[in-house]
């Protein structure tokens, strides 16, 4: 009686090992096809970097020497200072493009990394409206554009991440408006002291609107050609998804309501700590602020007027493989009235100028052949004496998420992201002003 008991038994036990060793390697299957995936997905990026870097160098060149010949396009004739303007916007554009396309692929590889700090939202908002009002102007639409946040709203969240992205959201409502009306709010869902309040940035604008199933193919790559303001445009649906994901990395997200006749409605959410006007970390924020305003230090990159004799009194060495990009550099740098300018064609031929030359300012591309960026820096700082602290401003046309990290901890003191932008190259060097200016009253004595 007992064996047909103990023949099921082990029939169970074959049964359940069976089972158990399927769901094992079906299990292992699973993991092994996302490695794979999370391997492709790096690779890639990695190609993507490259690809992005090679191709933005040759645009930096472009740009700049545009930039250089500004002052010559008064003797062109009106059509040929129009087709100017449109080459520089092209390839603006064209740059854009290619950065938007590179984020996507690291925000799906996860190598987009924040960068939280305390910031007030109101003035970034008007930041925000006053430089895209001009750039609206100049591309002949016919809005207003208002910021209509009522009282100032202390956060920590990535600055440079949420501007991206409300200018982003700014650039779809006035593409798909033209003329009409856009305004740009804010709403807070709790206090957030301790914990993360949820904050909403809304864009209204009256376009004529859609039907609410095909608002949500803003966000839907594979949808968004039934969207009639993103349909043919390609471009604007990467940067659309791109700003998504980021609101995504904020424990938010973007929202898109409409109807046909009312307009469009964008919500840019993100959860973060929300602070007073009297907390102690806010109160120290403003007294740092008041004094850098007191000392002549820029607020922000709106309108940066060089000081024509920032450079007055010193010597600056520019290290760069390419040489288009040294002229373009030096071009730009003469407007600061430098004494003198040693140009180095690599790491290595900066290594063996430096000591040859009285250098006060150091201006390093990150990527060369010879010796990259980072261990020309090292190797500086090695050096010792008066190498030990001259200011080392890297210049570069890689990710900039990777780079300036790398970048602080090899002792550089500023960034700057090719295509070079004046104000924020004039930004850069003012804030190593002060040790210019003591470098400059030593020379001098």
């Amino acid at each position: 009686m007992t064996q047909p008991y103990i023949l099921i038994g082990v029939v169970f036990l074959l049964a359940t090992g069976l089972i158990a060793g399927a769901f094992y390697f079906r299990s292992l299957h699973k993991r092994e096809v996302r490695k794979a995936t999370r391997k492709a997905i790096k690779q890639h990026t990695a190609l993507m970097n490259a690809a992005s870097h090679e191709l933005r160098t040759p645009l930096n060149n472009i740009l700049g020497l545009m930039n250089a010949l500004r002052n010559e396009v008064q003797s062109l004739s009106p059509n040929g200072q129009t087709s100017m303007r449109r080459l520089s916007c092209s390839t603006a554009d064209l740059n854009r493009i290619l950065l938007d396309v590179v984020e996507v692929f690291q925000l799906t590889e996860g190598s987009i990394i924040l960068e939280p700090e305390l910031f007030e939202l109101k003035s970034l908002l008007e930041e925000v409206v006053t430089i895209r009002r001009k750039k609206y102007e100049e591309a002949g639409y016919d809005l207003a554009i208002a910021c209509n946040a009522k009282h100032e709203l202390w956060v920590k969240a990535d600055p440079v991440r949420v501007r991206q992205c409300i200018m982003t959201l700014l650039d779809q409502a006035a593409h798909q408006t033209k003329q009409g009306n856009i305004t740009v709010e804010f709403v807070s869902t709790g206090s957030g002291d301790k914990e993360p309040a949820k904050v909403e940035v809304l864009v209204k604008d009256t376009c004529r609107g859609m039907d609410q199933s095909r608002a949500r193919t803003y966000f839907a790559p594979e949808l968004f050609d039934i969207n009639p303001f993103l349909h043919g445009r390609p471009s604007a649906m990467i940067s659309m998804n791109l700003a998504y994901g980021i609101a995504k990395l904020h424990g938010g997200t973007i929202t898109a309501k409409s109807q046909i006749g009312a307009g469009v409605t964008f919500c840019f959410s993100v959860k973060t700590p929300v602070l007073t006007a009297k907390s102690s970390e806010v109160l120290a924020m403003k007294a740092r602020t008041s004094a850098d305003a007191y000392s002549g230090a820029p607020q922000n990159n709106i309108e940066l007027v060089p000081n024509k004799n920032l450079l007055k009194g010193i010597n600056i060495l520019l290290v760069d493989d390419n040489e288009i990009n040294l002229l373009v550099l030096e071009t730009v740098l003469r407007e600061l009235n430098f004494d003198k300018s040693v140009l180095a064609t690599g790491g290595r031929d900066a290594l063996a100028k430096l000591p040859q030359h009285r250098i006060d300012l150091i201006f390093m591309d990150i990527q060369m052949p010879d010796l990259d960026g980072i261990a020309t820096t090292k190797a500086i700082r090695e050096m010792g004496g008066k190498y030990k602290d001259v200011p080392i401003i890297a210049v570069s046309a890689g990710s900039r998420i990777v780079n300036e990290t790398l970048c602080q901890q090899a002792g550089m003191d500023g960034y700057i992201e090719k295509p070079i932008k004046e104000e924020i190259l004039f930004a850069a060097v003012r804030a190593v002003a002060d040790r210019l200016k003591n470098k400059s009253l030593r020379n001098a004595a």
